[in-house]
């Protein structure tokens, strides 16, 4: 485990102060506050990605097409027909980093996936 430091000691008072108030600890709100902070960066990445995939779209289609595409700071950083062998690539290119993988079509629009949850319902007695 590395052990990181917050660099202004008024942060540090702060949440050990709201630590208190919610009768928690200092490290379960700054782990649940970087947490959220990564998610949310996860998420603005890719929407950037998705966006450099739409400008890219007519180049992706005259050399790609069919193919799935790795997306990574707005460029194109690797490309394969096989999805799982793209992934692994990109996975031990770039560990945990956020990297946008698409198939090109001839359509920019990328498909909606829902995912379908069960309901429960009470049973009448």
């Amino acid at each position: 485990m590395e052990i990181l430091t917050l660099q202004k000691q008024d942060l540090v008072q702060r949440l050990k102060q709201v630590a208190t108030d919610e009768n928690t600890t200092a490290e379960a709100l700054l782990d649940a506050a970087v947490g959220e902070f990564l998610d949310k960066w996860v998420s603005q990445k890719i929407q950037t990605e998705t966006s450099a995939f739409a400008n890219l779209h007519p180049q992706l289609v005259g050399r790609h097409l069919g193919e799935y595409v790795a997306i990574h700071n707005s460029q194109v950083v690797d490309h394969d027909i096989n999805m799982r062998a793209l992934h692994l690539r990109i996975r031990h290119r770039f560990g945990r980093m956020p990297v946008l993988i698409r198939q090109v079509t001839q359509s920019a629009e990328a498909r909606d996936l829902v995912f379908r949850s069960p309901k429960l319902e009470s049973l009448p007695i």
